[in-house]
């Protein structure tokens, strides 16, 4: 229920890129805690070498977005719900997340 388990569960399921190279240097970053300031999803991507930063929602669906992690997981659940609701429902959850991430696009494109 906190934003590091939403974090956390973005990146196990592809939401979120889990790893990146530094545009720079090319070495590969690495996740670093940071002040809201910074970041309000409290971790950046950082390279040592380079002192650059990045946003861990770089790439993503979510870049540019001001939604929390946590309530974009509660939009996908109930978008997928809803969706679930009005077709015949596939074996497994995953394969339906393209097609909801797709949804859940259109309506941050709308905000």
């Amino acid at each position: 229920d906190t934003e590091q388990h939403a974090r956390d569960f973005l990146f196990r399921r592809g939401v979120l890129i889990s790893s990146f190279s530094c545009a720079g240097c090319n070495q590969p970053m690495t996740l670093t805690d940071c002040t809201v300031s910074k970041s309000p999803d409290l971790v950046i991507w950082h390279c040592s070498p380079c002192k650059k930063y990045r946003n861990i929602r770089s790439g993503s669906v979510l870049s540019g977005k001001k939604i929390t992690l946590r309530k974009f997981l509660i939009l996908m659940f109930y978008l997928s719900m809803r969706s679930l609701s009005m077709r015949t429902p596939c074996v497994g959850g995953r394969e339906r997340l393209p097609q909801v991430l797709s949804t859940v696009r259109m309506y941050l494109m709308g905000r």
